[in-house]
């Protein structure tokens, strides 16, 4: 066995001293009910998620996968721009109640089959499908489970195979946040689902996110703030680990301006869950935040974010934001250039461009950046936009903006403190009755 060094060695009969890799690609949807990639897609992530749970090997992260352009690539390209050896790929078909699903394990250094095997049941039995696919694949890469293991394989957040695919529509909508007919239908499906099973814990944290969604983008009725904040805290109740719920109550600390609680959550949920790409993006996000700003630690975060998943535009605005509070200005502003090549307009970019803009006392360029062909509309622009008034010495429109952003929520006190851009208006009687008024 003096061989396995080698890493181009051919002669496999030395025991492997590494892990086996393994990453689960989609699965075709061959299901002839149309909108139903949802189910295919659920099927995948859970078989991902479940062989996860087994340490003898390692997996992918499914925002990797989901990354990658994988149509017209061979075997040995994807194994080796997502650095695992075995693939699994394959299909499933649900008609009505009935579900097939097909898996293949594919040697990505030969390209051949190392094991293939087709799982048939009706929907009831879509749980143990799962599970049986994940044992299998251990046994084929000649995994011994443990006994914990084993049961976290088989765990279970719902007995109800309805609620679970109500669950798993409204998660498949949940990517469309600023689209309101789309969190609507997510909103639909996770109360149906939470009504066949009131304790889904992954459900009620997803309808915590629609909450935070709305609150955030669509409606600054406190309501839907108070709202995410209980169904985050339930699914939490049921399951202290679950990641899903620690980034759904982070993103409530965050939006109620509490960021070091907010950090908190996420750091727990980028434990638990380190190859989840979100939870490390909203961390950025509430680092750059605290007072002072983390900015090392939200550059990292963000970094994270993006080599789990390269196309993630925000993450590309947030790591911009972390960058210019090092004062790396040209780095920042290639992050926002390809934040706005990735979200597809320049809204998100010229905000971050803005507030890179007003960090060098440019306030003229950060105004005219940050009115580019874009309408204020949360509280948030209306913080920024009155930061780049007060900069430049438009009292008038600093304080109307102010107002503004306060009206629609905005309480991030030690933000305004710490803004050099307000110097010019901290003597001024309305500018200190705002601040008084509102943070009582």
């Amino acid at each position: 066995g003096v061989l396995w060094y080698r890493k181009d060695s051919l002669v496999r009969t030395a025991a492997p001293s590494v892990r086996p890799s393994i990453a689960v690609l989609p699965l075709q949807n061959l299901s002839p009910e149309p909108d139903s990639t949802y189910f295919s897609e659920g099927m995948a992530d859970e078989i991902s998620t479940k062989l996860s749970k087994i340490q003898g090997v390692d997996v992918a992260s499914r925002s990797a996968v989901t990354a990658l352009k994988i149509s017209d690539k061979t075997p040995a390209d994807i194994g080796h721009q997502l650095g695992v050896r075995y693939l699994l790929e394959g299909s499933v078909r649900k008609v009505g109640k009935q579900v097939r699903v097909n898996v293949q394990l594919i040697d990505s250094s030969t390209g051949f089959q190392t094991w293939a095997d087709d799982f048939t049941g009706d929907l009831q039995n879509v749980f143990s499908l799962q599970e049986q696919a994940a044992l299998k694949i251990a046994e084929a890469l000649h995994i011994q489970l443990s006994p914990q293991e084993e049961q976290a394989v088989k765990r279970r957040y719902t007995q109800n195979p309805q609620a679970y695919e109500e669950f798993l529509m409204g998660r498949s909508l949940l990517v469309h946040e600023d689209q309101p007919h789309a969190l609507e239908a997510a909103r639909k499906h996770f109360e149906s689902s939470l009504q066949l099973d009131p304790n889904y814990a992954p459900a009620l944290a997803g309808l915590s996110h629609v909450e935070g969604y709305y609150y955030r983008d669509l409606d600054s009725n406190v309501a839907h703030l108070e709202r995410a904040e209980k169904l985050a805290k339930q699914a939490l109740a049921i399951d202290p680990q679950l990641p899903e719920a620690h980034i759904a109550l982070g993103r409530v600390f965050g939006l109620l301006y509490q960021y070091a609680e907010a950090s908190r959550e996420l750091s727990l949920a980028v434990q638990s869950e380190p190859d989840n790409a979100l939870a490390w993006d909203i961390y950025s996000w509430t680092l750059t935040y605290e007072t002072p700003p983390k900015a090392t630690e939200a550059e990292k975060a963000a970094r994270e974010a993006i080599r789990l998943n390269p196309s993630m535009g925000y993450a590309f605005y947030h790591l911009g934001r972390a960058l210019y509070m090092q004062n790396r200005i040209p780095e920042a502003m290639a992050a926002f250039d390809r934040c706005e090549e990735l979200v597809g307009n320049s809204d998100v970019a010229n905000l971050g461009r803005a507030q890179a803009l007003a960090a060098q006392n440019r306030y003229p360029e950060a105004l005219a950046t940050m009115l580019k062909g874009r309408t204020p509309k949360t509280s948030s622009d209306f913080y920024w936009l009155s930061a780049c008034y007060a900069g430049n010495g438009d009292k008038e429109k600093a304080i109307a903006s102010l107002q503004k952003s306060f009206g629609l929520g905005y309480a991030d006190f030690p933000a305004i403190n710490a803004n050099p851009a307000f110097s010019s208006l901290r003597n001024d009687p309305r500018f200190q009755q705002l601040l008084g008024h509102h943070s009582k």
